[in-house]
């Protein structure tokens, strides 16, 4: 502090130099620079600006950074390179966004873009210093710089070296460093220097490896010379975008490489060497951010994995313990890999980006997406790879999560996909645009394992962003399936191999007012076969494209880091399978807790729930208006992400009257107005009503637990049943972000469930136990309702499972047969709810009794389809009648 203080009186003591001669015209100064440019523009020039410049964008979270900084001290933007082109367009755009814009380069003139009195005045300045001073006005020596630093006017520096004009003030054998001259005057002053690196993207096309002739002759893309530079600029004109990387303090900088000058050194150029080493690999780390990681080919990355050592010595030992030829083998491998890989291809995505740019206003109101989480996980970015882990309800999953973060400048990631969407014409477009696809099923096949591992090693190796869904197929009901943790495994077996624990995982939520495939989800749903993915599909199905669908929601959860997970280094090895099928399971389960968490909840579902919350076809308009209050305050009261809807709940059931959804009734002059919901359009409902249940599952369970008790009961025998559901149902119910249920964890969730009933005056404490009120029977009753039909279909495939004895039964006939017989129940009455004949909800019950160890599966793999084939066979008949009997009492009374 007091060298700073000595440095500023001597500065006061001097006087700055003055021209004697045409001090005037000079203005009394010789600080008319070619480097100095103060944003004003004549009609002609700022209009050809407008042209130029007026597309380029800076989102909101760095105009925020930007003015943090400029409150802090006197702002110096860093790029990487020497650019009048970018000196221009940070001038003329920072100006346009109200921001600090650079008035002063580091000896980077722009005479022809400099007004032209200031020409004049800056030729003048030279000829009078030459004649006075015998030399050229120096803006460092003259203290001008200095001065702009105290008034913290924006400057702008350049990273890379250069030649020209900065020669003319050599200091021995080595060319003036500004960066050293900002070192000093830091030094001398009280004045902060903030230093803010910027990186200035031409376009999405991200960087190559390999070089071209093109590299050799106009320079490398991410440092090209100036006719490259211009014609990328103008060819991606309106996709020029400006990141800003962290701010930093000049001096915390100098502060923290201090330690790597050596003392032999001269600490000045040292300094500033390593100062602009580290400003350069943050501008690394915002390209790769933006453009993502040095692509190579797809040829590039399936050569790597079968030239790799450790891949061809699993070969030979696949080959010696199995008898098979290696060469044979090994063409198979590059069968497997030319089938699997990406290719991601520039027109590819813009392709996709241009039909999205006129699908989506099409068949969406709007996107909204939450950029305050998107700029977190920018931030992660980039430190390590991303894999994102998103919601997948709709086909549209694919494509607008990869459009939201192209649109928000982030490089698209490799997006796992199903074997089954690689058809003509599509299948090439999704592989261009990072699609891999991988087969449903290939459960005994090493080989074609091995190269699935190998390829996701080289992939993260390279620092690529992954997308997989974690429920490994689409959600045909709304909700959230059970996570899947194959593919989950074998990523962590990649990331290991690659020596990458640092991988991040991004929970992504996207909720849809109204789901795309919605008559599809209906139909597989009544059991109908699937129509499958095909060109033919599409173009039968065209005219979807032209129904307006609402809105659609966009969030990311916090990342959930590799390296925090409690797990040892032994889980990270390749053969330690058991530690890393766990690691899978508690990052999938908390995956999928974060994701409900971020789901919205619409008005729209919450009708759809309020509707199916009654059996019978009709339902008074009063009471669909209680159920919808009641379900909507205690989604408020748990702070559930509910979407503000435009439109009130009575033009909500207009609009399902219009789709022929319900039919409005006016009813006679002593009776109210209802609505008829008929048994066949109760199934499109439930993908609505399905996304609100997660939101008050124990509130659920809870109440129909008490329903299926007669009278008051004690809490005992109440949570014997509430975790008889919630064993029942694990499949179909997910409660936190751990695997393993305890039974206290369990007694926790009905106590808080308790809890609320109490205070909302719904449950009566009696001496002979719990009991429910009169209020609160409306309330559980609307609670319980949809609850209750998932009971019902796990009933209905015990009840079907019974009456087929020891026979070993196919799934797919199987699930026909109780298809058929719950249709036969619900006619006969016994069971209340039509949605519970629900081919989704029986398999899932299938499966479920399966893990209970009921029944005993095998599963074949077809060799064409490679489709998997379960057939079931009952091998406990005891513990199938005690589910039977312990469901009934959820059932309809007799």
């Amino acid at each position: 502090m007091i060298s700073k203080m000595a440095a500023r009186a001597v500065k006061k003591d001097k006087k700055r130099d003055e021209p004697a001669h045409l001090r005037r015209f000079l203005h009394g100064s010789f600080d008319h620079y070619s480097t100095v440019f103060h944003g004003r523009f004549g009609l002609l020039l700022n209009l050809f600006f407008r042209f130029l410049f007026g597309p380029a964008t800076i989102n909101d979270a760095d105009r925020e950074e930007i003015r943090r900084a400029a409150e802090k001290g006197a702002v110096c933007y860093v790029i990487r390179g020497r650019s009048r082109l970018e000196y221009l367009l940070l001038s003329y755009k920072l100006r346009r966004e109200n921001l600090p814009f650079p008035q002063f380069c580091h000896y980077l003139p722009v005479y022809w873009w400099q007004p032209w009195t200031t020409f004049i005045r800056r030729t003048v300045g030279i000829l009078v210093s030459l004649w006075e001073k015998k030399g050229y006005p120096n803006p460092y020596a003259n203290g001008y710089v200095e001065d702009l630093v105290e008034k913290r006017m924006p400057m702008l520096l350049p990273l890379h070296h250069f030649s020209g004009l900065p020669r003319r003030f050599l200091r021995g054998k080595s060319p003036f460093d500004p960066l050293q001259a900002l070192l000093r005057i830091q030094r001398e002053t009280d004045t902060p220097i903030l230093l803010v690196p910027l990186f200035i993207s031409y376009g999405r096309r991200p960087q190559r490896e390999t070089r071209t002739v093109i590299d050799l002759i106009a320079g490398p893309p991410d440092n090209p010379g100036r006719l490259r530079r211009l014609w990328q600029y103008l060819r991606n004109r309106s996709s020029v975008y400006i990141k800003v990387a962290q701010p930093q303090e000049l001096e915390d900088l100098e502060e923290a490489v201090r330690m790597r000058v050596p003392e032999m050194l001269d600490p000045e150029p040292e300094t500033a060497y390593h100062i602009r080493r580290a400003l350069l690999e943050r501008l690394e780390e915002e390209r790769r951010t933006v453009l993502g990681p040095a692509r190579k080919s797809r040829t590039e990355i399936v050569e790597m994995v079968l030239h790799d050592r450790r891949f061809l010595a699993a070969i030979m030992d696949y080959c010696k313990k199995n008898d098979q030829p290696f060469i044979e083998t090994r063409r198979r491998a590059r069968r497997y890999l030319e089938e699997m890989a990406a290719d991601q291809r520039p027109w590819a995505a813009g392709l996709l980006r241009f039909t999205l740019d006129r699908l989506l206003p099409r068949v969406y109101e709007s996107v909204e997406v939450n950029t305050d989480s998107l700029e977190q996980v920018r931030k992660v970015m980039r430190k390590s790879p991303v894999v994102f882990v998103p919601s997948h309800k709709s086909h549209i999953d694919y494509l607008i999560l990869g459009y939201v973060l192209d649109q928000h400048h982030l490089p698209m990631p490799l997006t796992v996909s199903g074997i089954n969407l690689n058809f003509w014409p599509l299948g090439p477009v999704f592989r261009g645009a990072g699609a891999f696809f991988i087969r449903r099923a290939f459960r005994g096949k090493r080989i074609y394992t091995l190269c699935l591992v190998r390829y996701l090693e080289t992939v993260l190796r390279e620092g690529l962003s992954l997308t997989f869904y974690v429920e490994g197929s689409r959600s045909r009901v709304g909700k959230l399936l059970v996570p899947k943790t194959g593919f989950l495994q074998y990523l962590l077996e990649a990331s290991a191999m690659a020596n990458r624990s640092e991988i991040a995982f991004v929970p992504v939520s996207i909720g849809y007012e109204r789901i795309f495939e919605e008559r599809f989800y209906t139909n597989e749903a009544a059991g109908k076969p699937n129509e499958g993915e095909n060109l033919r599909t599409m173009l039968r199905n065209r005219r979807m494209l032209t129904k307006s669908r609402g809105r659609v929601w966009i969030d990311f959860a916090a990342p959930i880091l590799l390296n925090d997970l409690v797990w040892n280094r032994a889980a990270a090895s390749p053969a330690d399978d058991e530690a890393r099928r766990d690691l899978a399971k508690r990052i999938a389960y908390r995956v999928v807790h974060d994701i409900n968490e971020l789901q919205p909840v619409t008005s729209y579902a919450i009708v759809a729930e309020a509707l199916l919350a009654g059996v019978r076809r009709g339902v008074p308009a009063e009471t669909v208006a209680r159920r919808y209050a009641l379900l909507r305050d205690y989604l408020r009261y748990t702070h559930t992400v509910m979407p503000e809807s435009p439109v009130s709940v009575e033009i909500i059931l207009a609009t399902m009257v219009a789709e022929k959804v319900l039919t409005f009734e006016t009813g006679e002059e002593d009776e109210p107005p209802y609505y008829l919901l008929e048994e066949s359009k109760r199934l499109p409902l439930t993908i609505y009503a399905n996304t609100v249940i997660p939101h008050h599952q124990a509130v659920s369970l809870l109440s129909l637990a008490m329903l299926g008790l007669p009278g008051p009961q004690p809490a005992k025998k109440i949570f014997d049943h509430f975790r008889f559901l919630v064993g029942l149902l694990k499949r179909e119910f997910i409660f936190g972000g751990d695997p393993a249920r305890s039974v206290e964890a369990d007694r926790e969730e009905m106590e808080k469930a308790l809890a609320f009933g109490e205070s909302q005056g719904w449950i009566d404490k009696r001496p002979e136990g719990l009991a429910l009120s009169a209020t609160g029977q409306f309330a559980a009753e609307t609670f319980a309702a949809v609850a209750t039909g998932y009971v019902e279909s796990y009933h209905l495939a015990a009840r079907t499972l019974a009456g087929r004895k020891a026979e070993r039964t196919f799934e797919k006939d199987l699930i026909k047969l109780t298809l058929k017989k719950g249709e036969r129940l619900v006619s006969l009455g016994e069971l209340a709810h039509p949605e519970a004949v629900h081919k989704i909800t029986i398999e899932n019950a299938m499966h479920h009794f399966a893990d209970l160890g009921v029944l005993r599966g095998e599963m074949i793999i077809a060799d064409k389809t490679k489709a998997a084939n379960h057939s079931y066979q009952v091998a406990d008949f005891v513990q199938l009648r005690e589910i039977i009997d312990r469901t009934s009492v959820y059932l309809p009374k007799k």
